[in-house]
Order: C-alpha cells, then sequence, then structure tokens
C-alpha cells in the first residue's frame, strides 16, 4: 500500500493501546473527490479545517481508528484514485497515525516528535506578512518579514499553535518561559504583531523558529 499518512494517537483503553488516522481533504490540493466522499460518508465526523473563503477551498478532516472497517473504505478509495494517477492523491500526504503513550513511554522516549493540533487561520500572508513564493505549483513560500497574525483567531487555552500548512508555529509567552527556565536549546523565538496594529509587538504570542537539527 502507498501509504495515506505519516506517522504522526493511540490512545489507552483499559491499558491497551488503540490507534487513529486522522485523514485531511483539501480542495486546494485537488482532493475534491475525496472532501465530497468523507463529507458523505461520515458527514457528524467529518470536521472543517479553517474557514472555507473562495470557493473550491474547502478543506476537512475525518478521524478513524487504524483496524476499523471505516479506514479500509478510505483506504480502498485513495488507493483507486492514485492508480489513475490524479495528482491530489499521489503528489501528496493525506493522513497520518495518531497514538498516545503512558508517561513511562514518554520519559524513556530517546526522539520525540511533536504533532501540532492547535490549527487557524488567516496565513500570515494574508495578514501583511510578506513571504517569498519558492513553488509556483502549490504557492508554498517562505516568510522574509517579520510575522503579522490576527491574533483574535488564535486557538483558546493552547501554548502552540500553527497558522499555515503545518510549518510555521507561534507558542505562548507561558512556553517561552518554560523553554528559557529549563535551558532548552534548538530554537529561537521571533515577535509578532497583530492584524489591527502592525506596529504592536504581541507580548503574549511569539513564532517559533527552530534552529537545531536532529538525526544524522
Amino acid at each position: 500500500m502507498h501509504t495515506i499518512m505519516s506517522p504522526g494517537s493511540v490512545s489507552t483503553e483499559n491499558g491497551r493501546m488503540t490507534e487513529y488516522v486522522n485523514v485531511r481533504a483539501s480542495e486546494t490540493l485537488g482532493q475534491g473527490e475525496l472532501v465530497s466522499f468523507l463529507k458523505s460518508r461520515f458527514s457528524r465526523a467529518a470536521k472543517p479545517v479553517g474557514r472555507t473563503i473562495v470557493e473550491g477551498t474547502e478543506c476537512v478532516e475525518v478521524r478513524v481508528a487504524s483496524n476499523s472497517p471505516e479506514f479500509e473504505e478510505i483506504r480502498n478509495f485513495i488507493d483507486a484514485k492514485r492508480k489513475q494517477g490524479q495528482p491530489g492523491f499521489c503528489d501528496f500526504t493525506i493522513g497520518w497515525y495518531l497514538r498516545k503513550y503512558t508517561k513511562e513511554e514518554l520519559q524513556n522516549a530517546e526522539v520525540l516528535r511533536l504533532t501540532i493540533a492547535g490549527h487557524f487561520e488567516p496565513a500570515g500572508e494574508e495578514c501583511g506578512t510578506i513571504c517569498e513564493t519558492l513553488c509556483n505549483y502549490c504557492n508554498w513560500g517562505r516568510q522574509v518579514s517579520d510575522l503579522i497574525l490576527d491574533l483574535r483567531r488564535v486557538p483558546q487555552h493552547k501554548d502552540i499553535g500553527d497558522y499555515r500548512l503545518w510549518v510555521e508555529w507561534i507558542v505562548s509567552s507561558k512556553f517561552v518561559r518554560i523553554f528559557t527556565e529549563n535551558k532548552l536549546t534548538g530554537a529561537v523565538f521571533r515577535p509578532i504583531f497583530e492584524l489591527k496594529n502592525p506596529i504592536k509587538e504581541s507580548s503574549e504570542w511569539h513564532q517559533l523558529w527552530v534552529t537545531g537539527k536532529a538525526g544524522g
């Protein structure tokens, strides 16, 4: 099977680990047929991701158990599209595993991979942040100015959030304090300016900029 996901929650039930898969489909990436399938087949479970401002940019997400008939149904749908060579299904990761571990497992782990679930929009580029386009096909870009965001849209009661395709992150002042107090390394924190007042630097939120490297 050409995997539809990248590793990433397993919840424990009566001491046993249960594995789930999050499946995300985006019309912007050419996955409109999958968006329609998930909405019709899993109408109660399908959740919108962000706001659909422009027609043809809808994005939805569904979570199913990895050993369930529902997951096999989704996988078969995606595999059929990949066999047809549809770019939106062949060129992008569509899902990822979710696992929840015990404290003992986490304490004994040599490496931890952080998956950020607090996604929000609009992206910085839509708020006045200047970005350089690196890929004309998918509009992938690189930030070249200070970050400007509509901080009213930040998920509440969270210390980490992402605002653009899972690779650009913001953290709370609490996160920065704990990071600093424990003398952690591998990241720096850049200022964030507010959309309503672009010359005002936020005291509550900072941009996480990873400087460290893991692995060989």
